[in-house]
């Protein structure tokens, strides 16, 4: 099948004007193969095919992960909220912004401001109860929504 394949579209492309039957008979006749730079139907179909479904487990993988960052960001704020003392959000408030003036000293206070946000999260995130990614893949059922653990106090 290939081989006729091969020869349609020599025809088409007018690569063979002067008897294109006797030029598939030829074809069959001696069982030529097209060459191996031609891309048959079937291979098209089976390249395209494995690049939908890369495509699909891409996008999966970056719905997981999305999924992922949001249950962390959750579980972190849900903490902050419910189980942070004062003084505790204090005492990460005064070692992050120590932290960032010492090493950024010229940049402007709302960038200080930001940086130590995200440094205070980061720290709870490192120091709380969070399931792990693969632990979180295993749970995770499509259509679900991460359900809070319970987070310990740093």
């Amino acid at each position: 099948m290939d081989t006729l394949e091969y020869g349609d579209l020599q025809v088409k492309l007018g690569n063979i004007n002067k008897n294109p039957a006797g030029y598939y008979a030829k074809l069959v006749r001696d069982r030529e193969s097209p060459p191996t730079t031609y891309e048959t139907r079937g291979q098209r179909q089976a390249r395209e095919d494995a690049e939908w479904q890369r495509q699909r487990e891409r996008g999966e993988a970056q719905r997981l992960q999305d999924a992922y960052d949001e249950y962390r960001k959750q579980e972190i704020e849900h903490y902050i909220a419910e189980e942070l003392t004062t003084e505790g959000r204090d005492k990460l408030i005064r070692l992050e912004l120590d932290e960032c003036r010492r090493k950024y000293p010229d940049l402007p206070k709302g960038t200080i401001d930001e940086m130590v946000l995200r440094g205070v999260r980061q720290r709870i995130g490192e120091h709380i109860k969070l399931l792990t990614f693969e632990e979180f893949r295993e749970r995770e059922q499509p259509g679900s929504a991460p359900k809070p653990s319970s987070a310990r106090r740093i």
